[in-house]
């Protein structure tokens, strides 16, 4: 119904004004998402030949969910803005801001402990910076959202998915000293969760959870090869442990981990629980998860 509008793909909640004079939804496009209406007074909607109007102005506030007031002449909308706070957990004292308390997720600190990258909330922008916070680097600028950046083993690149709304989400690599990006597959399909193997030649992905194709693969960065790991069909967010041996990843229910053994070349059901897990992290002595 919105054929050829520049911005198909990313809408959802819609609603009819009580007259059904116009349809109002929620588009979202990079990290702004407003209210947009939609003519039918002349039948527009079902001839598929006007042009929606935006209503709202975001960000900083993401707005979503409009409700026409009965008498057709309001709307409610509910606005919302996400903030995040970066602390250190520590066993004596608990909760301490680090960094200040920044408003990030997704943090990831290089193998020397000398640096840490995140992503910003709400912007969703990829940043670098020594753990103290100077030298900060924003390496990412929207519409593109990065999500769970990882560092490289030698500290001079940090792996990403990133992606904009209404397109699949991509694998990036971005060079930690000067920012430079680039995209390492030409596909349509989704890639998420990337993380590196210890030598820092190989990069293993997954796919979108409940995705069609959903299974973990492996890419060459010399070769640029990519290969699917045997029995990994219906999983997804690959984690590889620090001395290379296992790679750890959820199950499809998101309610299972499951171990692969490069050794063996075999899974092996780890980890069931009855609430929903995710975002695995390895200590970096390969002991825990």
């Amino acid at each position: 119904m919105l054929a050829g509008w520049s911005g198909q793909n990313a809408e959802s909640s819609g609603q009819w004004t009580p007259d059904g004079a116009y349809y109002l939804f929620t588009h979202a496009e990079g990290t702004a998402t407003n209210i947009w209406a939609w003519s039918d007074r002349h039948g527009f909607v079902l001839k598929g030949s006007s042009t929606p109007v935006q209503l709202t102005t975001g960000p900083p506030l993401a707005f979503d969910h409009a409700l026409p007031s009965q008498d057709g002449h309001r709307t409610f909308v509910t606005g919302l803005q996400a903030r995040g706070e970066l602390v250190r957990y520590d066993a004596r004292s608990r909760h301490l801001p680090f960094l200040s308390g920044i408003s990030v997720d997704q943090v990831d600190f290089s193998t020397d402990g000398e640096w840490v990258t995140y992503v910003t909330v709400p912007e969703g922008t990829l940043w670098r910076s020594r753990v103290d916070g100077s030298e900060r680097l924003q390496l990412t600028n929207a519409p593109m959202i990065a999500i769970l950046p990882r560092w490289s083993p030698d500290g001079k690149q940090i792996v990403f998915s990133g992606g904009q709304f209404g397109k699949p989400a991509k694998i990036f690599l971005v060079s930690a000293q000067d920012g430079t990006v680039q995209e390492l597959l030409s596909e349509s399909r989704s890639e998420m969760d990337p993380t590196w193997s210890p030598d820092g030649k190989r990069i293993a992905f997954g796919r979108l959870a409940f995705a069609e194709d959903q299974d973990i693969e492996v890419l060459d960065l010399q070769t640029h090869q990519v290969s699917v790991l045997p029995g990994s069909q219906g999983i997804f967010s690959p984690r590889g442990s620090p001395d290379g041996r296992f790679l750890v990843a959820v199950g499809s229910d998101s309610r299972k981990l499951v171990l692969f053994d490069f050794q063996t070349q075999k899974w092996t059901d780890w980890v069931t629980q009855a609430t929903d897990l995710g975002f695995p992290a390895r200590s970096r002595d390969s002991k825990y998860l």
